[in-house]
């Protein structure tokens, strides 16, 4: 059984796009909107009614994005009909927001740009430093890092400049966030709590729930997990207050993050499916993604975690359904990171699941995207220095033409071609006697991964089979149960309803003898019936494996006198003897609950075979370290024909007593099987006509020396 760690990809950033000049959570959403939508019936005025729109938008966006979305193209469309530029870069913006949330970042960006074009003609640096501030958040997200560091620095000094604590906040959170993204904890807790302090002050509920989430994804990556779910609790709440579908998913995602960090999985699984359920209402893609990636790596953990080989095999199914789902959707949505941990996730379930043939095409997909992805991170950095070497390039070459002039000479010039063709002969040489080996060492690794596939595959052939004879057992043994209670517990049943209404309508009539007769008829009819039913449930259980063996120290003596008593009408009705022989107080290390069933079979058999008059003596002795218990019995007996098959299901059919008791066939078998179960042997004698003897072993305590 495998443990697998953790590998989550940072879902608890959450960068917040907020208009500079119109901060959502200062007032309740619910009443803003109905004082907006008030005022967009009331006012005439086109000019007003675009920012109006945009303003909606702006408040449904994280909630309702489709409907955000609808608003801020009807105030794009209304400030363009009245030539109106600063509706026109407002409601840009609120498109852009919108693909925000959706996850399109290229056309976020694209309405972000055309935005600033607007405010620059219109001299508007709020509505440029809002566009600079959402840029920043992209190009954060994405991984350009001191690019996003760039625009939010900006956007910080002017809003300090002017005085805009509410924009202010906002650009705190983001630049903690980025120092987060580098694992830069100590300046991230500084950047969030400036901007808690300032929301706190304006009494910003929802910039505060930000800000908890941002602050407990600091303490979940120092394995504070207590002080992480504490703080995204206190969000949970407010978010709930302002129906912030996309917030209330992110919360959840977060949790179930922590409570996995924790092992608590069936906790994380609770707050995924809440997580993925509220997401998908929102239509909040890019957090689906990852909810979706979580589900499947929990499912792997389950899988790994249990012993049930069908359980396992269920987990694996859906981790692989999940992952894959994931992917799909990362795919179209190009979100790399997403793609990354899908990859890698779907290597490891069909490595598990056997599958090794998958699980490599994912592997080699998964280092190819992870490269990919540290590449989209550095590549600025390369411009910048391809650049710088493109220019020591040229002055190198103008040094090496000039000394090369000053030292040419036909002489020196050949004896270095000589040398040089030299040089890149040997070469030549050396890479061709390399690539010879290395296509023969491929070939020869080939051979072999080729050689072990062949042999998973005949292994797993050999597993297939041994599952399906193991799949017609089990169906030929619940054919077996279906039959017995269909026949054997179908007869009793009758038989008591029969005597029942024979009571009902005769009681009156009907002697007091007679009534006895019946009612202890009634009574010896049920207790078979019962007994009955218990073998069928021991040996379900069995069967199903849910029964589980727990061993203790405990007294036979004890536990044999208290399963005796069970039979005591019995022997009357047939006037049986029954003899107890045992020397001493014996202990057993065995399971106390299986023992009972045991001697409860191998009893009632004796009494069921014995005819009236007969004895049945119980014999317990010690044999080297072992307990020896005999039933025996002065009874019909058992052909010699039958006792080789005695404790096989398919071929032990019930049997009829000599007053006519039933069984179920499975009596014995259960014995043998706890018998084996709990460490012993059990064994059977028997002559036909004169007896038969039950014999079974357990181990004895070491206490009894």
């Amino acid at each position: 059984m495998k443990l697998i760690y953790s590998y989550f990809w940072n879902l608890s950033i959450l960068f917040m796009i907020l208009a500079l000049g119109n901060t959502p959570g200062v007032y309740s959403q619910e009443s803003e909107l109905d004082s907006l939508f008030t005022s967009l019936n009331s006012i005439a005025e086109d000019t007003s009614k675009s920012i109006i729109l945009y303003n909606i938008s702006n408040i449904l966006n994280r909630s309702y994005p489709d409907s955000a979305m609808e608003y801020s193209v009807q105030g794009l469309e209304l400030a363009q009909k009245i030539h109106f530029q600063r509706g026109i870069g407002k409601n840009l913006t609120g498109i852009g927001v919108v693909y925000w949330t959706k996850g399109d970042y290229q056309l976020a960006l694209e309405y972000y740009n055309k935005a600033i074009e607007v405010f620059s003609d219109i001299d508007d640096k709020l509505g440029v430093a809002d566009c600079n501030s959402c840029k920043g958040i992209i190009y954060g997200i994405r991984g350009d890092y001191s690019k996003s560091l760039i625009y939010f620095q900006e956007t910080l000094k002017y809003l300090e400049e002017t005085g805009n604590k509410e924009g202010q906040s906002t650009c705190l959170t983001n630049i903690g966030i980025l120092h987060k993204r580098q694992s830069n904890y100590k300046l991230a807790l500084e950047y969030y709590q400036r901007s808690l302090e300032i929301d706190s002050a304006l009494n910003n509920s929802y910039g505060m729930a930000s800000n908890y989430i941002n602050m407990g994804s600091i303490h979940t990556a120092l394995k504070d997990y207590e002080a992480a779910k504490d703080l995204h609790r206190k969000a949970l709440v407010i978010k709930k207050n302002f129906h912030d579908q996309i917030g209330q998913g992110l919360v959840y995602t977060n949790l179930a993050q922590i409570e996995f960090y924790q092992h608590n999985l069936d906790s994380a699984q609770k707050n995924y499916l809440l997580a993925l359920k509220i997401n998908r209402k929102s239509g909040s893609k890019k957090s689906i993604t990852f909810d979706l990636n979580g589900l499947g790596e929990l499912y792997r953990i389950k899988a790994n975690l249990t012993e049930n080989k069908k359980l396992s095999k269920v987990w694996l199914d859906s981790a692989a359904f999940y992952l894959l789902k994931s992917l799909d959707i990362s795919k179209k949505l190009n979100i790399l990171p997403a793609q990354v941990n899908s990859y890698r996730l779907l290597s490891h379930v069909y490595e598990d699941k056997n599958d090794y043939q998958r699980a490599l095409v994912y592997q080699k997909t998964f280092v190819l995207k992870k490269d990919s992805l540290y590449n989209n991170a550095k590549m600025k950095e390369i411009e910048s220095l391809e650049a710088k070497f493109q220019s020591d390039g040229k002055n190198l070459q103008i040094s090496n033409l000039e000394n090369a002039q000053k030292l040419a000479d036909t002489q020196i010039r050949q004896q270095r071609l000589i040398i040089i063709i030299s040089f890149i002969s040997l070469i030549t040489i050396i890479l061709f006697v390399f690539f010879i080996t290395l296509l023969y060492r491929q070939k020869v690794s080939n051979n072999k991964k080729l050689a072990n596939q062949n042999e998973e595959i005949l292994l797993q052939n050999n597993k297939i089979e041994k599952y399906l004879k193991e799949l017609e057992t089990s169906k030929k043994t619940q054919e077996q149960l279906y039959s017995v209670i269909a026949h054997d517990l179908k007869s009793p049943f009758n038989a008591m309803i029969g005597i029942s209404d024979l009571l009902i309508e005769n009681w009156v009539e009907m002697p007091e003898e007679e009534q006895l007769k019946m009612v202890k008829l009634m009574n010896k009819t049920a207790t078979n019936s019962y007994g009955l039913l218990l073998n069928l449930l021991e040996w379900s259980l069995f069967q199903s494996g849910n029964l589980e063996i727990k061993p203790t120290i405990f007294s036979f003596n004890s536990v044999l006198d208290n399963t005796l008593i069970l039979f005591t009408a019995q022997l009357e009705l047939k006037n049986i003897r029954l003899e107890k022989q045992i020397e001493h107080d014996w202990k057993v290390f065995a399971d106390q609950l299986l023992v009972p069933t045991i001697l409860r079979n191998l009893v009632s058999n004796a009494i069921k075979f014995t005819p009236d008059g007969g004895n049945i003596k119980v014999v317990i002795q010690k044999e080297k370290d072992m307990l020896l218990c005999s039933v025996q019995d002065t009874g019909i007996g058992i052909d010699s024909n039958h006792l080789a098959s005695i404790f096989k299901t398919a071929s032990n059919k019930s049997t009829k007593g000599t007053a006519g008791e039933t069984g179920t066939g499975l009596g014995l078998k259960i014995c043998q099987e706890f018998v084996v179960k709990s460490g012993g042997k059990i064994v059977v004698s028997s002559k036909l006509g004169e007896g038969s003897s039950f014999s079974f072993t357990l181990p004895l305590s070491k206490t009894n020396e």
